[in-house]
């Protein structure tokens, strides 16, 4: 009986791996602009959850002032902005096959929409004709998907490809996220 309570005993107090599980749900949608010189800007579209909708709109109020103008424009950018954009919205991104640091990824603008979600324009540091982006949180806390429909909205110029790849989170277990692989087509030969 002495040994089955120590057994016991070990069992509970040994320390254990705890499984990552996302805290927060967002899906998003991406709308690409190029002009003829290359991959200017890409446009995201998040709808996150309804728990964390109501954090981010609440960061949005200080002492009862909305920090929103009449057209839903965020004018406040030291709160839920910062907060997001601190997190660098989880971009990881090539451009003609160079890894661009998340710090040189620029939001220049952040709009909340009529459908409750934001959207987030990224200007690219410069026109690339080839991009390769995911967006995924390594850690798992935010669970993040494309929707299912027009997932990558691209001009004429602009070829993409999206594909699921495995990600190493930095906490315990696998997750996939999508790859989108985008690049400018051979201008047409008259």
């Amino acid at each position: 009986m002495r040994g089955v309570i120590i057994l016991l005993m070990f069992i509970c107090l040994s320390p254990r791996i705890a499984a990552a599980h996302p805290h927060i749900y967002a899906d998003y949608n991406v709308d690409i602009s190029a002009d003829p010189v290359g991959i200017r800007a890409l446009k995201f579209h998040f709808v996150f959850d309804d728990m964390y909708t109501t954090i981010i709109t609440s960061e949005l109020h200080v002492a009862g002032m909305p920090q929103l103008d009449q057209k839903n424009t965020m004018v406040k950018k030291d709160n839920a902005i910062d907060f997001l954009s601190g997190q660098h919205f989880y971009l990881f991104m090539t451009a003609e096959g160079k890894r661009i640091p998340q710090q040189e990824i620029r939001i220049t603008s952040a709009n909340k929409t009529a459908d409750g979600g934001y959207d987030f324009n990224i200007m690219l540091p410069t026109a690339a004709r080839q991009i390769v982006f995911s967006v995924y949180d390594p850690t798992y806390y935010i669970s993040i998907s494309q929707v299912k429909d027009a997932a990558v909205k691209v001009p004429n110029n602009i070829h993409c490809d999206t594909k699921t790849k495995d990600i190493t989170p930095t906490v315990w277990g696998m997750l996939q996220a999508q790859e989108v692989s985008c690049d400018m087509k051979p201008p047409a030969v008259p």
